[in-house]
């Protein structure tokens, strides 16, 4: 058990420092968003909601007030990034959905992010890419498992 500890603590460390190593390469496209962060998260949320994100979810995930979504909604809309568009179930409400020039602002941000993975997994040697494969196909295999029916396993 002692191995497996450390073994977890170095993996948390490099996904870490990883990590970090990922928001300084994409730091760039970061900065060159139109958007503040709490707009970026609304942004997400909406884009994931697949057509049916409405105020109240915003305000929910972002853990802020019905009063504040309104307002970051209002500059989405004004950035062409977000759309009201109509509730087929209730003309009242209003469903969030994200415009093509949202989506294509999303895009660009994650595939910069995923630029920093794919240039460092390029460059790895064969034999480092299969130990890499092995794990994540490891790793997939007890991700949606329940975690205490594989506890006792050292």
């Amino acid at each position: 058990m002692e191995e497996r500890a450390a073994l977890m603590a170095r993996i948390e460390a490099l996904e870490a420092e990883t990590e970090r190593m990922r928001i300084d390469a994409s730091m760039e496209a970061l900065m060159s968003l139109p958007l503040t962060v709490q707009q970026l998260k609304a942004l997400v949320v909406i884009i994931t909601g697949s057509g049916d994100t409405t105020a109240q979810r915003i305000a929910e995930v972002l853990q802020v007030s019905l009063a504040t979504v309104s307002g970051i909604v209002d500059r989405l809309v004004g950035h062409g990034v977000v759309d009201r568009v109509p509730d087929e179930r209730d003309r009242r409400a209003r469903r969030l959905v994200a415009t093509d020039r949202g989506r294509e602002i999303f895009h660009s941000l994650m595939k910069e992010v995923d630029g920093f993975r794919r240039s460092a997994i390029s460059r790895l040697e064969i034999e480092d890419l299969r130990a890499l494969v092995q794990g994540m196909e490891a790793l997939m295999k007890v991700a949606f498992i329940d975690p205490e029916s594989t506890a006792s396993g050292a």
